[in-house]
Order: structure tokens, then C-alpha cells, then sequence
């Protein structure tokens, strides 16, 4: 028999998990495979991968990181709908409300969803009782179906997206950011200095949650900010996408494994501060 302790603890440890696995949804972190023609088990498919049986039923193996290992999830349900599936985004949503935190990958796909769900409704109420259109809805706008114009819409390859310019704030001393922030994002400090040792020029994080970085009108409203440099760092990369990497792309963000470094610089020096804001009016004369 659980203690009522017992069961919280599980409760927490199974929404920790469903929360990593949305998140990963939410960055394009999945593969959609037809299974109607596949002879394997389930077990066997490929990692992070959502799956149609011949039943044209929802099956879904996701990998999600706890503190000590990688942790199979089997996250969607068979019966998941596209508006079941909004309604566990939205209570993870009001979840990091209640931290005051932001998940803006997660963000920006309840956006698209909830835009899509809007959409769909306007259609179908001329032809449809009020009560009847959520049914329809379920019936006619298939999630796996969603996720798969969501990938294809904003998860690009490098090659695609030549010449975009990005900025990543870090800090080469991890003492000196925010780590409850830090934590509740399950972001690890990477040495980047390390890393461009090599001679590579290449940074990288090839787990789970990849590198984020952001677009300059998002940059731009960081580089002064003291608590963006103490959750992030006061330094900047300047960054390239690599041509055969891929890249989720929002309208804040953009995240991937790998960047081809191409400058960097201080944000406590007003000479380093001055280039940035040059490469700013580069872009946008």
C-alpha cells in the first residue's frame, strides 16, 4: 500500500517526465513512422518516435532525462486527441506559472495548436451543433497529422536556413548564474571554451535539449539586461547554422545541436557591446 507521500512522490516523478517529453515534442525532437507495413515490435522502433498502428491508433515511445540516467516514457495514450493533447500542455503551461518560469519552445506550440483548434472551429460551426464540434473536431484535425506540418513548417536544416545570424549569451564561470533558474530548466553548464579548444570552431550539446539561441530582436532586448546575463551569461556568441544539422526555428528562438562559431564578445566591455549593436544594424539597416 502508497502512502499518500508515496503516491505524490510518483505523481511528481511521472510529470517531471511528461513535462521533459512535451518539451522535446515541442522542439521537433520526434520521428513519425508508418506501422501498418513494419514487422517489429513497438519496443524496437526508432528512439523519440510517434507511430500509427494499422489501426491508425497513436502509439508513442519518448526518451526524457531525469537526474541520473535516460528514462523511457511512453507518453501519448491511444485514445490522445488533438485537443487532450492541448489540454496537458495547458496544465504544464499554468505549472511554470506557478514557478514563474517560461518553456517559450512549449510555448509557442500550444500557440500553434490552440491557432489551428481556433481555425478549424470557425469552419465547422456553420455546418454543426455547438455540442457536436469538439466530437468533429477530433474526428477531422488528427494530432499525428498536426505534428507532422509542425516539424515540417519549423524544424529546418542548416543548408535552409544559410545566412541567418544567431546570438547565444554564456558565461565561462557557472557560479556566477542563477541556478534555481538554471534547474528548473534542467540546463547544464557547458564548456564552451573547452569545447572551441579543439580548433573546431564548433560548439555543441548533442543531448536532449540542444543549444538555444536567439534571433537579434530577441538579442537585442538581453545584451543590457542584468538578469538575462545572470540566467544566461555576460558573454555573446555570434553563431552560423551548420549546413547538414537541423534547427527548430520560433519566432524567439532557435535551437539545435551544433553552431559554427564565428565571433564572440564581452557584455560588461562597451567597446564588445558597441559591435554587437553594429551586427544588429547589419541586419536590420
Amino acid at each position: 500500500m502508497l502512502y499518500d507521500s508515496q503516491k505524490q512522490y510518483y505523481k511528481d516523478c511521472e510529470d517531471k517526465l511528461k513535462y521533459f517529453a512535451l518539451c522535446q515534442i515541442s522542439r521537433c525532437k520526434f520521428e513519425i513512422v508508418d506501422l501498418k507495413n513494419e514487422t517489429r515490435r513497438i519496443n524496437n522502433i526508432l528512439r523519440k518516435c510517434f507511430a500509427r498502428d494499422e489501426n491508425d491508433v497513436i502509439l508513442c515511445k519518448c526518451f526524457a532525462r531525469d537526474e541520473n540516467d535516460d528514462v523511457v516514457l511512453v507518453y501519448l495514450k491511444k485514445s490522445m486527441t488533438i485537443t487532450g493533447f492541448l489540454e496537458e500542455i495547458e496544465y504544464f503551461l499554468q505549472e511554470n506559472v506557478r514557478r514563474n518560469v517560461r518553456e517559450p519552445s512549449l510555448e509557442f506550440l500550444h500557440r500553434k495548436i490552440n491557432n489551428d483548434i481556433a481555425q478549424k472551429k470557425r469552419e465547422l460551426r456553420p455546418k454543426f451543433a455547438e455540442e457536436k464540434i469538439e466530437q468533429e473536431l477530433n474526428r477531422c484535425f488528427k494530432l499525428l497529422d498536426f505534428l507532422e506540418q509542425y516539424k515540417q513548417t519549423y524544424y529546418k536544416l542548416g543548408e535552409e536556413i544559410k545566412g541567418m545570424t544567431l546570438y547565444k549569451m554564456y558565461s565561462e564561470n557557472p557560479t556566477s548564474l542563477n541556478e534555481h533558474t538554471r534547474k528548473s530548466h534542467d540546463a547544464k553548464w557547458i564548456d564552451y571554451s573547452g569545447q572551441l579548444n579543439g580548433k573546431t570552431g564548433i560548439i555543441y550539446d548533442e543531448g536532449i535539449c540542444g543549444l538555444w539561441s536567439m534571433k537579434s530582436d530577441y538579442a537585442k532586448g538581453c545584451i543590457y539586461s542584468t538578469v538575462a546575463k545572470h540566467h544566461y551569461g555576460d558573454r555573446i556568441f555570434i553563431l552560423e547554422p551548420i549546413n547538414d544539422c537541423h534547427y527548430f526555428i520560433t519566432d524567439e528562438e532557435v535551437i539545435g545541436d551544433r553552431y559554427y562559431v564565428v565571433d564572440n564578445f564581452s557584455l560588461v566591455c562597451s567597446d564588445d557591446i558597441s559591435k554587437v549593436k553594429k551586427l544588429f544594424e547589419k541586419e536590420n539597416p
